[in-house]
């Protein structure tokens, strides 16, 4: 299984474009494409439910992250997903390790469905 050809990339950005050039910079360096997303315009309904408990910037992520979600469900053919905000560090031999990781994932999955009688 080619890995990387099965795992889009995504970097949630609150529309800071040096953050976003780093992340550009830290990603093409590893020959690895990402799709951008730029979280929820102030405007949008959702942030309105706010009960003063969060931010409008708190809520902002929280659905930039959920529509990434949607995105990658809804949007693209891709087995799995990594998404990630713009102020992490990549491993530098992500696409070799790749691999491990989602079998990771997949056994972390299994074994918590089978724990808790899902």
């Amino acid at each position: 299984m080619d890995n990387l050809s099965n795992c889009q990339f995504y970097c949630l950005n609150l529309n800071d474009e040096n953050k976003k050039y780093d992340m550009i910079n830290r990603f093409n360096n590893l020959g690895i494409d990402v799709k951008f997303y730029f979280g929820v315009d102030n405007n949008d309904k959702r942030l309105n439910r706010s009960n003063n408990k969060y931010s409008k910037r708190q809520l902002s992520m929280l659905y930039g992250h959920l529509d990434i979600l949607y995105h990658f469900y809804h949007k693209t053919d891709k087995k799995f997903a990594i998404i990630c905000e713009d102020d992490i560090h990549i491993h530098q031999d992500i696409k070799n390790i790749l691999h491990k990781i989602i079998i990771d994932f997949i056994n972390f999955i299994f074994c918590k469905c089978i724990t808790t009688n899902i």
